[in-house]
């Protein structure tokens, strides 16, 4: 009996220490995957609005100031939402209302002349600062219609989503922050070149070439030089001093990862999937509703008199008498008499 019973110990004693082993070699292998995607890393977003949302594989987040960017993500905004995200070069994104744009590619290195920076714009306005990825390699913004090579500089880019005419993006070049103007080359998806700008506050509209579409049978894209009207420019000024003063905001928070003391994150937040609030109901069903709580309300019930404790002396008011009312005796000419 004693060696069954030990025999039985040995092998509880055995299992518990394999699974001890394997919980702390999952722990252990988990921490090693946390620590390399905090480390993969490319930015941080500096300012945002109105619940940006980040896609990120298969799962969907609410994006808040100090949450890292990484390769991959997709970056949305709402129709009264905002984006502000700098990355490890400075290079600095605003995003507009109901604008989305993909992170494909970001390699930097400091000192190096291979760094790369692809974004894909699918709708909305963006306003870019381009940042030592596009001095000291190569940065491009893939839209709809064109690809856009920049040279570190300012820029605005709007792809038209259900107004203007179909697949049109509108390019503009602007002064950088320093007071130097940079350029950008357009192309087209066969990489043939449509256009350059290297002149502050000018603008090419990438538009569909109706004829060449027609005659090669697939779509063909031309640019146009574009004439910004005075309410545009107000607007794009407006978006370009944002975009510096998120860049500001950007350069803190990468001067603070690079120095190692790094603040907490907040946690990304899942969307609120519940349904949308419930409607006040129409006039007929309030008083309906208002009537149905009258017959369940209980009447009231008088309170009962309060009772007098036991061998306490009840206080009496003393009453005065009715005032009499003033006599006149007759013949008195008026005056009162008691």
């Amino acid at each position: 009996m004693r060696r069954e019973f030990r025999i039985v110990f040995q092998a509880i004693f055995f299992i518990a220490t394999v699974v001890n082993a394997s919980f702390a070699q999952v722990q252990t292998q988990t921490e090693q995957v946390t620590a390399v995607t905090a480390s993969d890393a490319i930015g941080s977003v500096a300012t945002a609005k109105g619940g940006p949302t980040v896609t990120r594989g298969d799962k969907l987040f609410i994006l808040a100031a100090g949450n890292e960017i990484f390769k991959g993500d997709v970056l949305q905004t709402a129709r009264d939402g905002a984006l502000g995200v700098t990355f490890d070069d400075e290079t600095t994104l605003t995003l507009g209302a109901s604008t989305q744009i993909t992170v494909n590619e970001f390699i930097y290195q400091v000192s190096s002349t291979g760094n790369t920076a692809v974004y894909t714009m699918a709708r909305g306005t963006l306003a870019f600062f381009a940042g030592q990825a596009a001095r000291s390699g190569d940065m491009k913004i893939a839209t709809p219609s064109a690809s856009l090579g920049i040279r570190g500089t300012t820029g605005v880019v709007d792809v038209l989503d259900r107004t203007g005419r179909p697949g049109e993006t509108k390019v503009k070049l602007y002064q950088d922050q320093g007071g130097t103007v940079g350029r950008i080359e357009i192309f087209d998806n066969t990489g043939a070149q449509l256009g350059l700008l290297s002149r502050a506050q000018t603008g090419l509209a990438i538009r569909l070439d109706q004829a060449l579409t027609r005659s090669l049978g697939q779509p063909r894209f031309a640019a146009v030089t574009l004439s910004i009207d005075p309410q545009e420019l107000v607007r794009d000024r407006a978006e370009v001093r944002q975009l510096f003063n998120v860049r500001t905001l950007g350069r803190q928070i990468i001067n603070i990862r690079r120095g190692g003391t790094v603040p907490p994150a907040p946690q990304l937040r899942t969307p609120n999937l519940q349904g949308p609030p419930a409607q006040r109901p129409a006039p007929a069903q309030r008083r309906l509703q208002r009537q149905q709580n009258l017959q369940q309300t209980p009447a009231l019930q008088r309170a009962p008199a309060a009772t007098q404790p036991p061998g306490q002396l009840r206080r009496q008011t003393p009453q005065r008498p009715p005032a009499q009312r003033p006599r006149t005796a007759p013949g008195s000419g008026g005056i009162q008499t008691r």
